[in-house]
Parts: structure tokens; C-alpha cells; sequence
């Protein structure tokens, strides 16, 4: 069964549904909106994508958003999309934010999507969250983080 939901997040509010197209357009006129996340579950994957633009100033936020989705969907494989997002936290930032993280999430194999422009990143994000026990690989194809997602096992 395959389900999709659409969210904008503004002051924290979810927005779902019909109200969402309207309600983005608004936010994105005035430059209230950083971020939007796409959800949808795939099989036995939670497709996320997040695209708009962050850094350090909202990524405990986003990060926030992506384990509500992750807690309430049945899904153990999870491929995140952040090719459309702009900013990334510094190496300090990224450090700190990842030793953050809940140490009650779901066990969750997950598979991220970005550009090779951000290499350096995503190579220092992959180590340090494996590092606190989370099971995270960094991948500039999409068929290629299917593909690995489908050959791993549950964790």
C-alpha cells in the first residue's frame, strides 16, 4: 500500500492535505517558509524529501520533523532526498546537532540523497552519526540508495 503526504511547516504547525498548495505559496511569498518535507512511504521505505534552505539556525527543527515521520510510519528503510535543499550546518554545527539526536528513535537503516557539491558534509555527517549508533549512508544516486537499502537488513 502505498501512502503519500505532503507537509509544510510553518510556525510549527502541519499543514496537510489540499490547504497545503495555498498555504506554501503564502508562506513562500512572504519568506516565512525555510523548508518543506514530502513524505511518502513506498513499500517497506519512507521516501522523505526536503528541499527549501537551512543550516544551524533550523536543523534541530527539520531533524525534529523527519523523526515524527520516522516514529509513525511502519518503515525500517528510510531514503531522505536533500538535493533540493540549500545550506548545510558547519562541521561543529554537524558534530553538536547529530550527539542531539533521540536516543529512542526506531532502529531505521536510512539512505541520504545530496549532490556531490556537498561531499565533504555528507562524508563528516555519515561518520559522526554512525559514530552515536545510527545507521546512515550518503549516496548521489537515487537507484544506487534504493538499491543499497534493499540490500541491507533490518538493523
Amino acid at each position: 500500500m502505498e501512502a503519500l503526504w505532503r507537509i509544510a511547516y510553518c510556525y510549527g504547525i502541519m499543514v496537510p492535505g489540499p490547504a497545503l498548495s495555498a498555504m506554501t505559496r503564502q508562506r513562500e511569498r512572504s519568506r516565512i517558509l525555510d523548508y518543506t518535507i514530502q513524505i511518502r512511504l513506498h513499500e517497506d521505505v519512507l521516501e522523505i524529501e526536503i528541499s527549501g534552505r537551512g543550516g544551524a539556525h533550523n536543523a534541530d527543527e527539520i531533524a525534529q520533523d523527519v523523526f515524527k515521520a520516522v516514529r509513525a510510519a511502519p518503515a525500517v528503510k528510510v531514503l531522505i532526498d536533500v538535493r533540493q535543499f540549500q545550506g548545510r550546518m558547519s562541521m561543529a554545527d554537524t558534530f553538536f546537532h547529530v550527539r542531539r539526536y533521540p536516543r529512542d528513535l526506531p532502529k531505521v537503516t536510512t539512505a541520504v540523497v545530496d549532490t556531490k557539491v556537498n561531499k565533504l558534509f555528507y562524508s563528516f555527517f555519515e561518520t559522526t552519526a554512525r559514530n552515536v549508533g545510527f545507521s546512515i549512508r550518503y549516496f548521489n544516486d537515487p537507484p544506487d540508495a534504493l538499491a543499497w537499502l534493499q540490500s541491507e537488513r533490518p538493523t
